[in-house]
């Protein structure tokens, strides 16, 4: 699941304009907006011709294995102090038919579950219409990133 987005840490860009066009080739971000375009420039670090992203991929590996096997969910389903609705996008995190989270099922067990219609990974939050219905006219505060 994080083969390519790990492929992505390695790699190198020589301007900001590149590291754009690998990110708009994205199946997943067919429908660009500034929000995205703001991820993507703030995702960048670096001088030119040697850009990458910022994001550490011995962090990455070290956190998908905690969230995977580790007790990290439960400790942060336990820790919330407000109700919480865990927010769970349509489509997968290359905009795949099938979910992330195909069975939500051990997450509803522990809070409620809203799938909102027509997003994936990224467009739940960076695209308007997955952060219009996932706010409705309210502040979203994410309890647990997974």
């Amino acid at each position: 699941m994080l083969g390519p987005a790990v492929q992505r840490l390695e790699m190198r860009f020589p301007s900001r304009q590149a590291y754009t066009e690998y990110w708009q080739a994205h199946p997943a971000l067919r429908d660009w907006n500034a929000a995205i375009q703001s991820y993507v420039d703030y995702d960048l670090t670096g001088l030119e011709p040697s850009l990458r992203s910022k994001v550490n991929a011995d962090a990455v590996a070290a956190d998908s294995l905690d969230l995977l096997e580790g007790g990290s969910p439960e400790d942060a389903w336990t820790r919330l102090r407000h109700d919480a609705v865990f927010l769970r996008a349509e489509r997968g995190l290359l905009d795949q038919p099938v979910p992330l989270y195909p069975d939500p099922t051990p997450i509803a067990q522990r809070m409620p579950v809203r799938t909102l219609p027509g997003t994936n990974h990224y467009t739940i939050l960076l695209a308007e219409a997955g952060a219009a219905a996932g706010g409705r006219g309210r502040t979203i505060r994410p309890a647990l990133l997974m």
